[in-house]
């Protein structure tokens, strides 16, 4: 014997009128709440990032200048002497740091004061043709590409 069939409930007015594409709001607000914290998070990860190296950068600045301040001073008597021999030695102590691409002491060949000669060098092969420069009355700092160039005089104290 066929079992018997409960009768169906009639249709309701809120289920007929809803649409299979509709989207309850709930699920919008979960949605737009999603989209909000992702852009907040990555305006803060890029803020962070800019940060972190405006940070880094300027750290490089300050030991460049420290090391080329150094560099300086320990150039000045073998420059004053005409000691090239301690002045290849000091380029090469300095080029044993890594981070150092490039370092040399320029002077001006007797009587010529609009040129500029290389008295010592030290030059890592990967790095970049040294830029032409002139002198300059305090040390300067310039980014070219990843590269930090630091220039300074050497003083006769």
């Amino acid at each position: 014997m066929p079992e018997p069939r409960l009768p169906e409930p009639p249709p309701s007015s809120h289920d007929s009128k809803r649409d299979e594409r509709t989207v309850s709001v709930g699920v919008k607000l979960v949605g737009a709440a999603i989209v909000v914290v992702a852009i907040l998070a990555a305006v803060v990860f890029f803020g962070l990032r800019r940060r972190e190296r405006e940070r880094q950068l300027r750290a490089k600045d300050v030991a460049a200048r420290l090391v080329v301040d150094l560099f300086a001073a320990s150039a000045t008597a073998p420059l004053v002497f005409d000691d090239h021999a301690s002045l290849a030695e000091l380029a090469k102590n300095v080029g044993r740091n890594g981070d150092v691409l490039h370092a040399a002491v320029y002077a001006h060949p007797e009587g010529r004061r609009d040129v500029l000669a290389p008295v010592a060098e030290f030059h890592r092969d990967e790095a970049a043709a040294p830029v032409p420069f002139d002198i300059p009355d305090a040390p300067t700092v310039t980014f070219r590409d990843q590269d930090l160039i630091v220039v300074a005089p050497v003083n006769d104290p």
